[in-house]
């Protein structure tokens, strides 16, 4: 990684999981699509201070782990899932690898255009 943002590589579990699409392995189209991800993002904590927040729909899609997973996670975990603690959140679940644009992108253009 380098301070700027660093390129992502899919893991070979990744790979694994989207096995058969030529854009899935680590030189593939997919891979040369993936924008940098911004170092900060991984180092920084996330601080929510605006309560206008409040008062917008939220919606979590949740790839690799089912909704009662998920619900499970948020119990052992409060602290880390405090904010899907809150109320009005949507969990939907679309099972696939940790980049659904790549791997399911008419599926989640679907589901995306569903929420506008």
């Amino acid at each position: 990684m380098r301070a700027g943002g660093c390129r992502c590589r899919p893991g070979k579990s990744w790979i694994k999981a989207t096995s058969g699409a030529g854009w899935a392995r680590p030189n593939g189209a997919g891979c040369a699509r993936a924008a940098a991800q911004p170092y900060g993002t991984l180092t920084q904590p996330v601080r929510l201070t605006n309560p206008a927040r409040e008062a917008l729909p939220k919606t979590a899609i949740w790839r690799s782990l089912t909704l009662a997973q998920v619900q499970e996670l948020i119990e052992d975990y409060p602290a880390v899932c405090s904010e899907l603690t809150k109320p009005g959140w949507q969990v939907l679940e679309l099972p696939t690898g940790h980049w659904p644009m790549f791997s399911r992108p008419r599926d989640l253009a679907d589901l995306l255009a569903r929420l506008a």
